[in-house]
């Protein structure tokens, strides 16, 4: 019972750390002008914002203390 709280919890710690000190990130390609052929594109590394590495934290936060909280049946 209680891995069930705690396996998903250390996870999205894990997920909240990495988030904030900046190690996901992906890259997201913009067409600016398409004329025939020719392309004219910009790569942009794009990471999400505080608040999500934020939320993460005290998500995987919440569902540790409850997985070391609940009882044995």
């Amino acid at each position: 019972m209680r891995m069930r709280y705690l396996l998903p919890g250390v996870l999205l710690i894990l997920l909240g750390i990495l988030s904030l000190i900046g190690k996901l990130s992906w890259q997201e390609d913009k067409e600016l002008v398409r004329i025939g052929d020719a392309e004219l594109s910009v790569k942009q590394e794009r990471s999400p914002a505080d608040w999500v590495g934020y939320g993460l934290l005290f998500a995987g936060g919440v569902l540790v203390v409850g997985g070391l909280a609940s009882r044995r049946p």
